[in-house]
């Protein structure tokens, strides 16, 4: 029910329903891993949205996701928004990602994030045209290589 509401026309029944899908995120946790992640894909794709609460909202959402799923099991996903031609969605995307590493990122979530792909992709973004995209990048890679060597 909330994927379909994400994706509906009306602008305040997507911001209720991003909003429920974190609330939910936040209470059950562990128990809402599966619906989380089958949400990401749909609630990643807000982030090319223009409008300021719609992005904060995504944020918010987003940040309660990371009680239940992590970047290693949503990488496919976030492989898209990192290759994304939004310059806003690469740089929302980076910021979760940078968000995770530091709430809680574990050895294994730093291990899968420098073997996966997705640490290629983001050195790719080192030399993207967007000055946010290529800050964000880099904030990344020095987090990574500072927090795990």
């Amino acid at each position: 029910m909330i994927r379909r509401l994400t994706n509906d026309n009306n602008f305040n029944v997507v911001l209720c329903s991003l909003k429920l899908a974190g609330i939910l995120a936040k209470g059950l946790r562990k128990y809402f891993t599966q619906s989380a992640k089958l949400l990401f894909p749909n609630i990643i794709l807000k982030f090319r949205d223009k409008k300021t609460q719609m992005i904060e909202e995504t944020i918010n959402t987003l940040n309660c996701f990371s009680y239940c799923v992590g970047i290693e099991d949503v990488a496919e996903d976030v492989k898209v928004g990192l290759k994304d031609k939004s310059a806003g969605m690469k740089n929302y995307v980076i910021k979760w990602i940078i968000y995770c590493l530091e709430r809680g990122g574990t050895e294994r979530t730093a291990e899968f994030f420098k073997s996966s792909a997705l640490y290629g992709i983001v050195e790719g973004l080192l030399n993207d045209p967007t000055p946010e995209v290529r800050d964000s990048a880099v904030r990344l890679v020095c987090k990574s290589r500072t927090m795990y060597g």
